[in-house]
């Protein structure tokens, strides 16, 4: 493209807006202040002037002449390197325009999503400075983001391949949308609102993308007078639903972030405080611990737990406000979870750090405390108020520290130098120790430092010393030259950066004195010794190459003269261009004065930044220069002596350098800017505002900008010279040698991308090796040419560029280089090549844009930016003639891209159908057919006709590959139905409700399942109002609710082939072919992976689009074939028709009466059939097959279905099994629809409820979870009507009545029943013991499923299952013990609502006095559960405290021993999360249990067997000694003032009788294990009598007794 081409045309750029150097003429939003501390600052106003002028008139021109590529890409690419290089220095207009232009851009309905990506990444930067505009300045429109979001994140037709997605896109559109928000206007929360809150079903998976917009648009920062139109709209709705909600589903987690999000924006507008306890204590509970003895947790709360971040700035933000709860709360919390993340070494850091230092042997204490004191670095340095000595434990630690820096010990080598740099960067080293002479007005700690300050220059020597020995035993032995690795190990590089950044830092804040002393001893050492270059030498040349860039004319004036006098003496004999090796002198000089000298050849005329080096362009280019030499000697070699790699390897990369090498590298400079930001993060003040960094931050800062200039070689013009150079590259990427390849390939790679179109210059060149029709190409060649085309993981792709100019020449050429002589599928190397080749293209593939066009209202605002003034070039504003002349090359391109697009697709046919071609490149090319099925075009009729007939191919992979594709032509092929709106409270009868009420209400009856009206005729069919969506109606209707038109205005039905089109006709053909349905058919019922294969959602869609388009032509060619499969019990042929009926049901939707009636009359007897055959492997495709059938159906169209499956589930024909297998998919069908069918629901109910006591297991446990499906729409969640479908209470009450016999028995219940139907009548209780363990199967199956648990009506069964939970964990135990103890686990994790708490109480209460000492130890082990995952609602409720207390302490005098273990267990975890204090009266209550005098033992005869019932005085005594222990053991890793008394009391026992003594050993082992790793530290709380005492008894023989 010639260059006046592009669309930036016109007359030659001159600044306007600014006369010389004058004050800028526009008051800049915001620019990089370092630009300013740059040594050329004067320069860069001028500069970038002139470039955004050129920014402005190029980019309006651009988008005014509809020229999106390359010019609208080209300039929105300017604009951003712009913002990178000067900030955001526009005026404030300028700002608001680009952000228009740009949101209208990237909102462009067509436009292709590799530019919707670039423009929306340059918006996201435009926006990300929220202070800069106001919301005065711009306000954004939400719904085109929000059209965008819904095209793209929910997109219809992506997962039938019509749409083919990055993986980026979803968090590019998130945050643009969140960049946006604060531009919404003010009306926006209550259209979103009004758009959202219909999908808001919870049963229905559009609950959580209602949610998810909910959470990413809804706008939080309005400003106060704009609340009552912001938050205060839904705050009370949804933060009442999150708190009603007690099984965490998917979109909680996002309400959290919202709540989150709110919360921060609007500290102190919002009271909290009635909900902080709710939700410290969901908090709590996200975070999943396992608590108490035998924990099962339920599955799905692992799965979606808390964003921990959002959690965070939640109780941050709530803490700012004016709430007293949160900060006791949040003691709470965490002192709940201490045990939990507890690393049993803390302690003040500091104190550790000395000792640590001292040892310098305990590496992992050692890292971990350096990495602390680094992250209070720059607290310690500045002393202040809390802590004046801190500066004086600057120089100490600095000293301690430097044994670090050893060789033997990689990581503490980095913490070190990361410790010793966080320090120097926060002190100048300057010795200061005169000072005490000249002033006498020092306080005694400033004394104390200046003094001090006299160690800096020993300090900064000692280092230097310890350095050299790093560097002196890190030089490899000799053999490090001759073999062949160059690199540095990947330890060895980050030692190289620690050590060369640590010391750069120290120089840079030395005073000049004690610069000058050390840049003396790096010159001695470097001269005095000579290092291989490769790893030591590297190292030594760094630490040079820090002083000179730290203080250049010193450092040059000795460096300089020295090396190069060595060089020119070593090299004035001519035998040196002879030596095969080189001096090792010489080599080392060489590389010292490499990297002393800053690179500045003069440029091949990238830059058009000023970067301080003047260029005299009157000489020679030496780059140019140096390119020519090259190329010559290339030339020679490769022709003469290809094996002398070593060579190649240097021209490769002196090529590279000259390609890309301004000074210093991408990669270094990205690695050191991460850096620079983690250490920028680490040493801010953040109370002290954002602005205060320190020096050596800013020196950094300011060097990292001129280095982004440098680096920056804007859009690299592409000229000759560097097309021959990376031709070379090329030449040498497929070389003979695998090294050279490789090193090339890379160097290739990387010049890729710094060019501008240069890609299409090349790939012609690389598709030359390719060729089936030359002879010539050796396999290297062929080999290298492939890893040219597969590219690097970081890079370009040429394979795959979007672009219909490239991949029209480079994706047939991959599948025609399998004729190719060079290609053999006997290496595997050549085979894994391709595999990667065409997994790459697929992965990376993006639909690529066929329609160009920019709308109007993006034109008037270009308009406007290119007669932007301030600053401005005079350019003409574009004719009208111009204009038009733009929009007929847009239309132009267009065309041409459709052509390019129907040659791709016409030559990958061709290839894919040449003779002899290897199978697997056949494949490889239906594969990259099957990429450019799009939703805006029809694939071309060959194409359709090639995939249809490929449907059945030999190969399975083809197959699958066709049967997607065909699925997808039928979907472009479907005709538009027409919808009309209705009005439903005109239907029902009903006026709207006055406040949201979500549910059964008279205003959706109409919805509802009603066998007394269901459409039997046609004239009640074509009467009755289908609405298919199920959500639609539940919460609030739409404002616009749509619903199908009548039959007469659908597309016409029943057509013949004459009315079809032709790309119609070829799928009709086909399919009404009995030969090929046949040959089909018999291909869908193969099995593919044995035991493998699942119900396909693939041939689902394929088939329901065949009787969706074609509606029952095909019929009569099918129906032999489905009435053979359905009888045949095979599992692969199950699979099959439940596939095809599948595909019926759904793809009869929009058939007439007459048809859909003769379809059920067909289908009836078929799925009749169907579940009397059904096996262990199908009955789970049967279900899929009817859950598909139903989902999105209005459940009147589907009554013959659901009253074929309500016909009798449990019959007993076919056993047990069938009847389980029936009641699953029964269930699917009815969960997909939900709220809709509560005459089902009940009349299911009706008939499970006297079969409750069935006996069998596997039909227990289905009909456990049909029965939590039946209650599923019996929620309790806030403005929701009473559901008219089934209720649990009732249903409880019923149950009880039955459970009766079981209730009034006080002894543990015994499991009687067999596994057989016992012949005659039973009696009530072994009834009873059926009915139970369903019912045990119900709660259990609905632990994790409902959104609330009926807590009230279940608790009164919670006495009975005390009764039956066994104590230990034992496998054997029979299905009834072990299903009651897995129900009392999961309902312990229950979320419980504030008015519950007393009434579980209760029934533990009345549960602690029982006989069975098994129901009193489980009460203990629910109790611990269920307190820690309901924390805070319960320490909300002092009676709640106070019941609890009571319950465990008088447990703790039980007579069983276990029991009152366990309760001591209970004490101290509920003391150690501070749910209960040890208070004096229950110290006082426990010292005076352990005075219980015991009776005198009695003189035993020796025949008679000892009492086993312990004596109430002896149970007492225990209770007081394991009260005690339960508070030593309640408070691990301190000593509190109560502690050493206390032990002083227990070991006064330990010669007690068991099992006390067991107790008071246990207690002390416990203590010692948990104090031992502080015990320096804890110590100190104990007198010298007590610690006497204790030592003995920690070490005294009775303690091993």
């Amino acid at each position: 493209m010639e260059p006046d081409e592009l669309a930036g045309g016109g007359d030659p750029p001159e600044p306007g807006g600014r006369p010389g150097l004058g004050p800028p003429g526009f008051v800049p939003q915001k620019e990089i202040v370092y630009n300013k501390l740059l040594p050329y600052a004067e320069r860069l106003d001028a500069e970038s002037d002139l470039q955004l002028a050129q920014i402005k008139s190029n980019l309006g021109r651009a988008v005014q002449l509809q020229e999106l590529w390359p010019g609208g890409l080209f300039w929105t690419r300017k604009l951003s390197t712009y913002i990178r290089l000067y900030g955001r220095k526009f005026s404030k207009e300028d700002h608001v325009l680009f952000i228009k232009l740009l949101y209208e851009l990237v909102s462009i309905p067509k436009l292709e999503i590799s530019m919707m990506q670039g423009f929306a990444r340059l918006l996201i930067n435009l926006l990300k400075k929220k202070e800069l505009l106001s919301r005065d300045d711009l306000e954004l429109p939400w719904r085109p983001l929000y059209d965008m979001v819904e095209r793209i994140l929910y997109s219809k037709t992506e997962h039938l391949g019509l749409n083919w997605f990055p993986n980026s896109v979803e968090n590019v559109l998130k945050t643009l949308v969140k960049s946006c928000r604060p531009y919404f206007p003010a009306d926006a929360t209550a259209e979103m609102l009004e758009e959202w809150r219909p999908l808001m079903c919870p049963f229905d998976v559009t609950m959580q993308k209602a949610i998810t917009y909910f959470e990413i648009f809804l706008p939080t920062s309005l400003p106060p007078e704009l609340h009552h139109k912001g938050f205060k709209l839904w705050f009370d709705e949804l933060i009442g639903l999150w708190v009603s909600v007690q099984n965490l589903p998917q979109w909680e987690g996002q309400l959290v972030n919202l709540f989150a999000r709110l919360a921060t924006d609007n500290i102190g507008y919002i009271d909290w405080d009635p909900y902080v306890p709710k939700i410290f204590t969901r908090i709590l509970r996200s975070l999943n611990l396992p608590v108490g003895s035998s924990q099962v947790l339920v599955p799905r709360f692992l799965t979606n737990a808390y964003d921990i971040g959002h959690a965070v700035i939640w109780i941050t933000a709530m803490m700012g406000g004016p709430s007293k709860l949160v900060q006791k709360h949040l003691a709470g919390l965490f002192n709940s979870i201490t045990s939990f993340y507890h690393p049993s070494n803390n302690g003040r850091w500091l104190c550790r750090t000395y000792p640590a230092l001292e040892t310098l042997t305990e590496p992992h204490q050692l890292t971990a405390t350096l990495s602390c004191v680094i992250g209070v670095a720059r607290s310690l340095v500045s002393g202040g108020r809390w802590f004046p000595e801190g500066p004086t434990h600057m120089l100490p630690l600095l000293m301690r520290a430097l044994p670090g820096v050893d060789p033997n010990d990689f990581s503490k080598c980095m913490i070190t130098f990361q410790f010793i740099a966080t320090f120097s960067t926060l002190v100048p080293l300057v010795d200061c120790s005169s000072v005490l002479q000249e002033r006498n007005d020092l306080t005694e700690v400033e004394r104390e430092l200046c003094s001090a300050t006299a160690e800096f220059e020993d300090f900064v020597l000692q280092f230097m010393d310890r350095c050299f020995g790093l560097i002196e035993s890190s030089t490899l032995e000799q053999t490090r030259e001759e073999t062949e690795t160059e690199k540095m190990t990947h330890l060895e590089s980050l030692v190289e950066l620690g050590l060369s950044s640590t010391f750069s830092t120290i120089l840079t804040q030395c005073s000049k004195e004690i610069f000058m002393v050390a840049l003396q001893k790096v010159f001695n050492f470097s001269i005095s010794h000579m290092f291989e270059t490769r790893v030591a030498g590297r190292m030594v040349a760094d630490m040079c190459r820090a002083a000179v860039k730290c203080c250049p004319e010193e450092s040059l004036k000795l460096f300089v003269p020295h090396c190069c006098s060595i060089i020119t003496q070593l090299t004035m004999n001519d035998d040196v261009l002879n030596e095969e090796e080189l001096d090792k002198e010489l080599l080392w000089n060489l590389q010292l004065l490499s990297e002393v000298l800053v690179p500045s050849m003069v440029s091949l005329e990238e830059t058009k930044l000023y970067t301080g080096l003047e260029y005299d362009l009157s000489r020679e280019n030496h780059r140019e220069a140096i390119a020519r030499v090259i190329r010559k000697l290339l030339d020679h070699i490769l022709d003469n002596s290809e094996d002398d790699t070593k060579s190649l390897f240097l021209i490769i990369k002196i090529i590279g350098d000259l390609l890309q090498f301004q000074g210093s590298h991408k990669h270094e400079f990205d690695s050191r800017w991460k850096s620079f930001n983690l250490v920028k993060k680490s040493m801010e003040n953040r109370l002290h505002g954002k602005k205060q960094h320190i020096r050596a931050l800013l020196i950094d800062r300011v060097m990292l900008q001129h280095e982004l200039r440098t680096l920056t070689v804007e859009g690299c013009e592409y000229k000759n010279i560097h097309q021959d150079m990376i031709r070379d590259l090329l030449r040498l990427s497929t070389s003979s040698y695998s090294q050279v390849r490789n090193k090339a390939q890379q160097t290739f790679f990387a010049a890729l991308g710094a060019y501008n179109f240069c890609c299409r210059d090349i790939i012609p060149l690389v598709l030359e090796f390719l060729r089936p029709d030359r002879q010539d190409v050796t396999q290297q060649q062929f080999k290298g040419a492939l890893y040219c085309l597969l590219g690097n993981h970081s890079g370009v792709c040429l394979a795959n560029l979007h672009d219909w100019d490239c991949i029209v020449q480079t994706w047939p050429a991959i599948v025609s280089s399998g004729l190719s002589q060079a290609m053999s599928l006997e290496k595997p190397s050549i085979v894994r090549l391709f595999d990667d080749l065409a997994e790459k293209i697929h992965r990376q593939y993006e639909t690529i844009g066929l329609d160009f066009t920019i709308p109007k209202s993006c034109v008037a605002i270009a308009e406007l930016l290119q007669q932007s003034k301030n600053p401005s070039i005079n350019q003409i504003l574009l004719s009208p003639e111009k204009i038009k002349e733009g929009l007929k090359r847009q239309q132009e391109k267009n065309a041409d891209a459709l052509r390019n697009y129907e040659t791709l697709v016409n030559t990958l046919l061709d290839g894919v159908e040449q003779r002899n071609l290897p199978w697997k490149f056949e494949h490889i090319g239906i594969g990259l057919l099957s990429l450019l099925l799009r939703d805006d075009r029809v694939l071309p009729l060959r194409a359709i006709r090639f995939f249809v007939e490929n449907l059945n191919h030999d190969a399975i992979v083809v197959r699958k590959m066709a049967i997607s594709a065909v699925a997808g032509i039928l979907k472009q092929l479907k005709r538009a139905h027409k919808k009309l709106t209705i009005n439903p409270y005109e239907i029902s009868g009903h006026p709207k409700p006055i406040q949201i009420l979500a549910g059964d209400r008279p205003d959706n009856h109409w919805l509802h399942y009603d066998s007394k009206s269901i459409p039997r005729t046609k004239k009640e069919w074509e009467s009755c109002c289908f609405v298919e969506k199920t959500h639609w109606g539940y919460y609030t209707w739409p404002k616009n609710m749509v619903v199908y038109a009548g039959v007469e205005e659908q597309p016409k039905l029943g057509r013949s082939r004459e009315d079809m089109t032709e790309a119609e006709q070829i799928i009709f053909d086909h399919f009404s072919d009995p030969k090929f349905v046949e040959q089909l058919i018999t291909f869908l019922s193969l099995e593919d992976r044995k035991g493998k294969d699942k119900f396909n959602p693939r041939r689902f869609c394929l088939f329901k689009g065949i009787f969706r388009n074609f509606d029952d032509a095909f019929l009569p060619v099918l129906k032999p074939h489905l009435e053979r499969l359905v009888a045949d019990s095979h599992e692969s042929t199950q699979r099959c028709v439940a596939e095809i009926i599948a595909g019926l049901i759904r793809g009869s939707k929009h058939w007439t009466f007459e048809k859909v009636e003769k379809l059920w009359e067909l289908l009836c007897p078929l799925l009749r059939t169907a579940l009397s055959n059904i096996t262990v492997e199908t009955y789970n495709d049967w279900g899929t097959c009817i859950a598909t059938s139903c989902e999105s159906r209005d459940p009147r169209k589907l009554h013959w279905l659901f009253e074929l499956l309500l016909e009798s589930p449990l019959s007993g024909e076919g056993g047990s099994f069938v009847d389980a297998c029936r009641l699953y998919v029964l269930q699917g069908g009815l969960a997909q629809q939900e709220w809709r069918v509560p005459e089902l629901l009940h009349r299911l109910l009706k008939y499970l409820e006297p079969k409750l006591t069935q006996v069998y297991k596997n039909v227990r446990e289905r009909i456990g979870s049909v029965l939590t499906y039946i209650f599923m729409i019996d929620v309790s969640l806030p403005n929701t009507a009473p559901t008219t479908s089934p209720r649990v209470p009732e249903f409880t009450a019923r149950i009880l009545e039955k459970l009766k016999p079981l209730m009034d028995v006080d002894e543990e219940i015994q499991n009687h029943v067999m596994e057989e139907n016992g012949i005659g009548e039973e009696d009530e209780r072994t009834q009873g013991i059926k009915l139970l363990k369903t019912i045990l199967k119900w709660l259990m199956a609905s632990a994790g499923r409902s959104f609330s648990t009926a807590v009230t009506e279940q608790l009164q069964l919670l006495p009975l299952f005390f009764k039956i939970a066994p104590v230990e964990n034992d496998n054997s135990y029979d299905e009834l013990k072990r299903d009651a103890k897995l129900c009392l686990s999961l309902m312990s994790q229950g979320l419980l609502y504030p008015h519950q708490v007393p009434l579980v109480l209760q029934v533990l209460k009345q549960t602690a006095r029982s006989s069975s000492w098994h129901a009193r130890y489980t009460v203990l082990t629910y109790l611990q559960t269920m307190v820690f995952y309901n924390l805070f609602i319960f320490l909300n409720n002092e009676d709640a405290v106070k019941d609890i207390r009571w319950l465990v302490i008088s447990l703790l005098e039980d007579e069983q021993l276990e029991v009152r273990e366990m309760a001591a267990t209970t004490l101290s975890g509920l003391l150690q999360c501070n749910f209960l204090t040890m208070d004096s009266p229950m110290q006082i209550h426990f010292e005076q249990l352990c005075k219980t005098k015991l009776p005198k033992k009695r003189k035993r005869d020796p025949g008679s067997v000892g009492d086993t019932i312990p004596s109430a005085e002896l149970v007492k005594r225990h209770a007081g000694v394991l009260g005690l222990g339960a508070c030593v053991l309640s408070s691990p890793y301190d000593v509190p003032t109560w502690m050493p008394q206390l032990l002083m009391n227990l070991s006064a026992h330990l010669n007690d009788p068991q099992p006390i003594e067991m107790t008071v050993k246990k207690t002390l082992s416990n203590f010692r294990r948990t104090h031992h790793d502080n015990w320096q530290e804890h110590k100190q709380q104990f007198t010298d009598d007590q610690l006497l005492v204790l030592t003995d008894l920690l070490v005294s023989p009775c303690y091993y007794a």
